[in-house]
């Protein structure tokens, strides 16, 4: 990746994990309001706003802040994901289903798809 590249996808995952934390933060559209995990979402996103502060003249750092800020993003995709996964099976073993939207965040799950993906073709630069 070049940098134009990198400084691009800092951009945009900084601004969509800042506006997923507010989102969790408030329960404002399709989420259970929860402070905690949207704080976390918020060093998320100040990951990648971090990486827009290091200097152009050093695309090894913003690299490295888009490298780490993805990876962390994806885990916190796989944790929503697994959180999902066991009121699914909690549901199904105690015959008593109950799932909303809400419960989860599908957001969460979304845009840590996508960071995977970023995070594969970041990671060939540091190989």
């Amino acid at each position: 990746m070049n940098i134009n590249e990198i400084n691009v996808w800092l951009w945009i995952l900084g601004i969509l994990y800042s506006t997923i934390a507010l989102n969790t933060l408030t329960g404002f559209i399709y989420t259970e309001q929860d402070i905690i995990f949207g704080l976390v979402l918020g060093v998320s996103a100040g990951i990648y706003f971090f990486g827009l502060r290091e200097s152009i003249k050093k695309p090894q750092r913003r690299a490295a802040h888009l490298l780490i800020g993805t990876m962390f993003s994806s885990l916190l995709g796989l944790f929503k994901l697994l959180i999902l996964l066991g009121s699914l099976l909690s549901g199904y073993l105690e015959q008593d289903f109950q799932f909303s939207v809400d419960s989860f965040n599908l957001s969460v799950i979304i845009g840590s798809v996508i960071t995977l993906v970023i995070h594969l073709r970041i990671r060939k630069q540091f190989t």
